[in-house]
């Protein structure tokens, strides 16, 4: 069995998910914070984390956010 805590997600050899705001920012520089989640509107990725707590990341197709 799986459990969610134990997924990662790297760019590279980069952790992505689950990290720090900061770290996250290093890795992919397009994310861009507001209170509760991070977005990367050109590269389709969003990263849900309310207080402060990564708890999930959604990879979009192409365009996914750009109605933002």
């Amino acid at each position: 069995m799986i459990s969610l805590n134990d997924v990662e997600v790297y760019i590279g050899e980069n952790l992505l998910f689950p990290t720090t705001y900061t770290v996250a920012k290093s890795v992919k520089k397009s994310l861009e914070q507001n209170e509760e989640e991070m977005l990367s509107v050109d590269k389709s990725i969003g990263i849900y984390a309310p207080d402060g707590e990564m708890e999930s990341i959604l990879f979009g197709e192409k365009g996914y956010y750009e109605f933002l």
